[in-house]
């Protein structure tokens, strides 16, 4: 998550982008923007079954949700430009995280 949020940092122009093309996709293609969702869903799931992240796939799922509105959206970034908080805010999220999901710990 550390490393996501490091790239948003370093590539505002292509979150903008994003951000862009999945509020345009909500307004004309519903379906698309919900595509573009469940694809940052599976997409995000997929690398953190990598680090072998120990939740049951309910809780996996919820924190996976979770997670955009414990660091803030990416459009709070974009519009203060306060590169410095969002890493902060990023590295308290994981924290709150890892109390949710210890790491080598069991399933809470």
């Amino acid at each position: 998550m550390t490393s996501a949020m490091q790239w948003s940092v370093e590539n505002p122009v292509r979150v903008r982008a994003m951000i862009e093309v999945t509020v345009w996709a909500d307004r004309y293609d519903s379906e698309l923007s919900v595509g573009f969702y469940d694809a940052f869903l599976k997409s995000s799931e997929a690398v953190l079954r990598q680090v072998d992240v120990p939740l049951q796939d309910e809780k996996l799922h919820s924190v996976l949700r979770v997670y955009p509105w414990s660091t803030g959206s990416p459009l709070q970034m974009l519009t203060n430009g306060d590169k410095q908080r969002r890493l902060r805010d990023t590295a308290t999220a994981c924290a709150m995280l890892k109390a949710y999901a210890p790491v080598g710990g069991a399933q809470p």
